[in-house]
């Protein structure tokens, strides 16, 4: 709200020194900032974030759930839906870091009707929903944006020891539409083993419902030069390609 505020005082102040059409620009640069805005907290409303504390269930977060969780054993976690229940058991061995199979309850996003749950299978981190309304159980990771109309979703899986992440996008149905990577990989020229060249970070539901993040050439993360570009995941004939292709050097050595 003080950010509006100061805008129009400014707007008013330029208005009076330079007349009615830069008052019109700046009504104009306003506007797009408002809907920007709008945008933006729209897109958080519809999200589920467990990347942290996800083994907490305490109070708070167990009272998300309209119609109840409950822990039947320590290694049962029993989560309910309109119609019914939905049991997540948990695999040994129990107590090995990176052995066996846990879930942890993570939250409920009454806008979309959506459970997360956390998913610790062997070294990876994910998760799966849970729709309220039918009981479906569909695959999902640590983190989940919902598109804007809600026919979409954007997911983060992340596997220890892992430098970047595995990203998903689904139909709201759980129907796999995309996967890759949190950056644009290739094969070191010696020693083979795959690196990254460009990273991705801040992914998001832009105001058409097409996935966006920025991107920045990993060479450049260790110079004063860290420009980054907004890249967009677009379907160009059968394969999903981030625009604008960003050329960064490659290892050489």
């Amino acid at each position: 709200m003080s950010q509006i505020l100061r805008f129009l005082s400014f707007s008013t102040h330029t208005y009076k020194r330079y007349g009615h059409v830069m008052k019109t620009s700046i009504v104009a640069i306003f506007i797009i900032f408002c809907l920007s805005n709008v945008t933006y907290a729209q897109s958080e409303k519809l999200t589920i974030d467990c990347r942290k504390d996800f083994r907490k269930e305490d109070v708070a977060v167990l009272s998300h759930a309209p119609l109840g969780i409950k822990r039947i054993k320590k290694h049962h976690l029993r989560v309910n839906w309109v119609g019914g229940s939905r049991d997540f058991i948990d695999k040994p061995p129990y107590d090995e870091p990176f052995q066996g199979i846990s879930y942890s309850y993570c939250g409920y996003n009454s806008t979309v009707g959506m459970h997360l749950i956390h998913k610790s299978m062997y070294s990876l981190f994910t998760g799966v929903l849970v729709d309220n309304t039918t009981g479906k159980i569909m695959p999902a990771g640590e983190y989940v944006s919902f598109s804007n109309d809600e026919k979409k979703y954007f997911a983060i899986a992340q596997e220890d020891g892992f430098d970047g992440e595995y990203w998903y996008v689904y139909a709201r149905n759980g129907s796999l539409i995309w996967k890759g990577l949190s950056g644009i990989s290739e094969k070191h020229p010696k020693y083979k083993y795959d690196y990254f060249v460009a990273e991705f970070h801040n992914p998001r539901w832009n105001s058409v419902g097409d996935l966006e993040a920025n991107c920045m050439c990993s060479t450049n993360k260790k110079t004063a030069n860290q420009r980054e570009t907004i890249v967009t995941l677009k379907r160009v004939e059968r394969k999903w390609v981030w625009l604008p292709m960003i050329a960064c050097p490659r290892i050489d050595h």
